[in-house]
């Protein structure tokens, strides 16, 4: 933006006497004087002004209309006095609390040559956090279930499983500043009452076509919740009539009544969040999510997989429906996402490093007990004698048990991590290294040459990567 023009006054100017010429450099002075603060205050806080109009909830999604408009000094002082903090990315107010905005202010005024992002992550770090959330994003066929499983299981936790399908079933362009609102209301323990207007929050066009089993909009709708079955919580005693069915899906699934939303919150708001998703591929949209909840002690784990297990993986639950080719180019996406979220917090934003760690599948597959410590650990939370027990179960570790269902919890995951090299063709694997080379060299994902080395387990696929990782020491 331009700073503002001076406009001189012509009737002032073309007069010779000493008292008006005096009065006009006067006014000269003020106004030179008015419009550099103003350009200093505007580059100081903001690359762009909004003039924020209410936020209207259409259909369960957050709209936020904004206009650019030519403010005076004044009204930018009062707009930057009020709400310093703003997002580069949405068009959204990030912090509705008094204490943060006065942080904000403070960092501000005590460093004035900070960018807008600066101060935001200066504010992030400098506030104190009142309530913990932890989020497990990974990608489809990455592993995920199993993981999850490790912040379901746990007592000190209200989980919940891919709450984002309620209005989109992938990454990309598509949905993100509703999935951030999502994400936020759920961390913040507003649970949604779907039973109250299913048009208003199950907003994903899958519901409303062929390509989503039939049940699930009936399900969720019923259940007045988004896989509530996949929360031991949800199935437990306390929401099932004092019964416990949180072994037992099917059981809960067809004998508990619907989820009560305001008894969801008071449990919610007295546990830990844990959320585990896969449709927030996005590094740039969780950078935003930690930038716009300043006050929450955030704990990120990246799940990562091996993208010729994740492609084995999909073949099978795809069954015919999509051509080797197509899954190629599914993963070559997959490997994009992995490998800019990993550059993101090892190069372009080292400040993340703290809330966020890195995890791989095969490592946790090969030492569940040790990797479930030590995320337990980078998650702050208690390691139980019981909680290690389900772990042993859930990982087969005493039984050597092998479950063949695509998306059961229970597998024998020292084992069934290195499947593919089995299921799989050179051909196909080759392929797919193609477009995830860099990906994988970056991951410590090791290439391989020849199908003898493919079938051979004693080749050594993974190794070692430069961010820490959970079970670095395993």
């Amino acid at each position: 933006m331009n700073k503002p023009k001076i406009v001189k006054n012509t009737m002032l100017s073309c007069i010779s006497s000493p008292v008006l010429l005096y009065v006009n450099i006067i006014l000269f002075s003020i106004t030179s004087i008015l419009g550099y603060n103003y350009y200093k205050l505007y580059n100081i806080h903001t690359k762009t002004l909004h003039v924020r109009s209410p936020a209207n909830y259409t259909s369960g999604v957050l709209v936020v209309n904004h206009v650019q408009s030519q403010v005076s000094e004044n009204s930018v002082s009062k707009q930057i006095e009020k709400k310093p903090l703003k997002s580069d990315f949405f068009s959204i107010d990030v912090s509705d609390d008094d204490e943060i905005n006065q942080i904000s202010e403070q960092i501000t005024e005590n460093n004035t040559e900070l960018t807008n992002e600066e101060i935001r992550v200066k504010t992030f770090q400098t506030t104190e956090k009142t309530k913990k959330a932890i989020i497990l994003i990974a990608f489809h066929r990455s592993g995920s279930s199993f993981t999850g499983e490790l912040l379901n299981i746990h007592p000190d936790v209200f989980y919940s499983y891919e709450p984002l399908k309620l209005v989109h079933d992938g990454c990309g362009y598509l949905y993100k500043q509703e999935r951030l609102k999502l994400m936020r209301d759920m961390i913040n323990c507003e649970i949604p009452d779907l039973k109250s207007d299913p048009a208003k929050y199950l907003q994903n066009p899958e519901f409303k076509t062929n390509l989503s089993p039939s049940n699930i909009f009936n399900e969720t709708v019923s259940s007045n919740y988004m896989f509530r079955t996949k929360s031991k919580r949800l199935c437990s005693g306390e929401f099932c009539e004092n019964i416990d069915y949180s072994t037992d899906g099917t059981k809960c699934r067809y004998n508990c009544a619907s989820v009560d939303a305001e008894l969801a919150k008071k449990v919610c708001l007295s546990k830990t969040v844990g959320i585990k998703v896969i449709r927030l591929c996005e590094m740039e949209l969780i950078e935003e999510l930690m930038l716009s909840m300043p006050n929450v002690d955030f704990k990120i784990v990246l799940l990562n997989r091996d993208p010729r297990g994740i492609v084995s993986s999909r073949k099978k639950v795809f069954n015919g429906k999509l051509t080797e080719s197509q899954l190629v180019t599914n993963v070559k996406w997959t490997c994009n996402y992995m490998l800019n979220r990993y550059n993101m917090v090892l190069n372009k934003h080292p400040w993340l490093k703290p809330y966020i760690r890195i995890a791989r599948y095969e490592t946790i597959s090969k030492h569940p007990i040790y990797a479930s410590r030590d995320f337990y650990n980078f998650v702050n939370l208690p390691i139980l004698k019981e909680t290690e027990d389900n772990i042993k179960t859930l990982s087969g570790y005493h039984q050597g048990m092998d479950k063949s269902l695509a998306y059961a919890t229970t597998k024998n995951s020292k084992r069934i991590w290195q499947n593919w090299r089995t299921d799989s063709s050179f051909e196909l694997v080759s392929q797919v290294q193609g477009v995830c080379k860099d990906t994988m060299a970056q991951l410590g994902y090791k290439l391989l040459e020849n199908e003898a080395d493919l079938r051979d387990f004693d080749v050594e696929l993974v190794g070692k990567i430069e961010l820490r990782e959970i079970c670095t020491d395993c």
